[in-house]
């Protein structure tokens, strides 16, 4: 029997915290220093030493490149701080990594973008983050304390986009520009920008959240504003951080945003500017140093990120926690000081409404197909991984070796003539309708 997380068996809801022999995709902060002085940045390197700032070295960039490639890690992004800032380490990296096979991103509030660096992006199909906080000047300008920025923003994501660069655009949720997330994304969609997420300001250690907090009102009517400009502008609008599910709360009208669940130590990791390695941007814990031990090694010691360890007591007996994962554990830390506490948006598992069929694979599958270009696929013990963009699925060992064939043969099939040995046509059916579904498919 094939295996993934959208099917809730128990094969499935054994192996969700599995190790994996390293992760997916990894973020490599190329520097902690930063031209904004944005009130709520959360980047936790930048408190785990009180220490002059750091930056990666071009040949330090590629050498950790090369590391995530020994280990088969499938996509890599750079940030920062702001990674611009040091423009031949970034393109350094870029370069090791596309010659390696990584799919290759970049976070970067664009401020020192050239055409120069414009082009190299779009010539290395690398996909490009920013961060648009208001359609009003005065409020991205006074949040990231740097007047004229705004301006600046938006004349070089013309740039990129204008150049073939792909480019996705975050506001970062707050108190004064929560009842701006509509306008905002509308100003993204006129400047060329494919995706547009909005996503709650995070705690940040060191800072006053309480001052800026987006209220759980706030948050709702900015995921219903997303949803508002999918549906008015064709807008592809996503949130980027996890929610729990209890926040949430009905499961059928913000179907789009249950995807996004903590995979910090799970698929993902970060490394500092030094070379240490924690389980995402947020985390201020280190578990090695990638100059000094090799990524699988550190990615073991991320063990009690995988086995619940740090799950709040009451997030442990709900029956949504394969689902939702517990929220973000940085948040409790940093809100509560407490890494076991409660997510600070829960409320409880009675909130959570599953009403009526949330099922997303009823549908008339079509016979003849073919896996899009980017799909990649990785061997794991269970069987392996099978990744387009953000999307995976986990397979068992018959279900590897069959999207394994199918990627080689690169030509269009029918899922009804696809043989595997025990798997009844119900479930090869409902196989191919997770990997449809997940946008995997070209259809002749």
């Amino acid at each position: 029997m094939f295996f993934n997380f959208t099917k809730p068996t128990k094969e499935v809801d054994n192996m969700i915290y599995r190790t994996l022999s390293a992760p997916l995709s990894v973020q490599i902060e190329i520097t902690d220093n930063c031209n904004q002085v944005c009130t709520h940045c959360y980047r936790a390197c930048q408190h785990i030493k009180k220490a002059v700032s750091k930056h990666l070295l071009p040949s330090q960039a590629e050498k950790l490149v090369e590391e995530l490639a020994r280990w088969k890690v499938m996509s890599v992004c750079f940030t920062g701080g702001e990674p611009l800032m040091f423009k031949e380490t970034l393109k350094a990296g870029i370069r090791k990594a596309k010659e390696l096979g990584l799919v290759v991103y970049c976070n970067t509030n664009l401020q020192l973008l050239t055409r120069e660096m414009s082009d190299f992006f779009y010539q290395n199909s690398v996909g490009i983050l920013t961060s648009l906080l208001s359609h009003q000047p005065e409020i991205h300008d006074v949040i990231i304390q740097r007047e004229g920025f705004h301006k600046r923003l938006l004349s070089n994501v013309l740039m990129l986009t204008e150049t073939g660069v792909l480019t996705s655009a975050n506001m970062v949720v707050r108190k004064e520009n929560a009842h701006q997330v509509y306008e905002t994304g509308k100003l993204a969609h006129s400047l060329g920008i494919l995706r547009f997420s909005a996503t709650k300001v995070a705690p940040s250690p060191d800072t006053e959240y309480r001052n800026y907090r987006a209220t759980p009102q706030q948050i709702k009517e900015s995921m219903d504003a997303l949803l508002h400009l999918q549906s008015d502008l064709g807008l592809w609008v996503e949130i980027l951080e996890t929610y729990p599910l209890c926040f949430i709360g009905d499961m059928k009208k913000y179907q789009q945003f249950l995807r996004r669940n903590c995979t910090a130590g799970v698929f993902n990791c970060s490394i500092s500017p030094d070379g240490s390695i924690r389980p995402c941007a947020h985390a201020d814990m280190t578990y090695g140093n990638l100059f000094e031990k090799s990524l699988q090694e550190c990615w073991f010691a991320m063990q009690e990120w995988r086995d619940g360890t740090f799950l709040y007591e009451k997030c442990r007996i709900c029956p949504h926690l394969l689902r939702c994962s517990g929220g973000c554990r940085m948040d409790a830390k940093i809100f509560y000081n407490d890494i076991h506490g409660k997510d600070p948006l829960m409320t409880g598992p009675e909130k959570v409404n599953f009403a009526e069929n949330t099922s997303q694979l009823d549908f008339q599958l079509p016979n003849n197909l073919k896996f899009v270009k980017g799909v990649q696929i990785r061997a794991e013990e269970f069987g392996g991984v099978v990744k387009y963009n953000d999307e995976l699925v986990f397979l068992n060992k018959a279900g590897y070796n069959t999207v394994l064939n199918l990627l080689s043969g690169n030509k269009y099939f029918s899922w009804k003539e696809v043989d595997v040995e025990g798997v009844s046509v119900k479930d090869r059916e409902l196989f191919f309708k997770v990997l449809f579904d997940k946008k995997m498919f070209l259809v002749s």
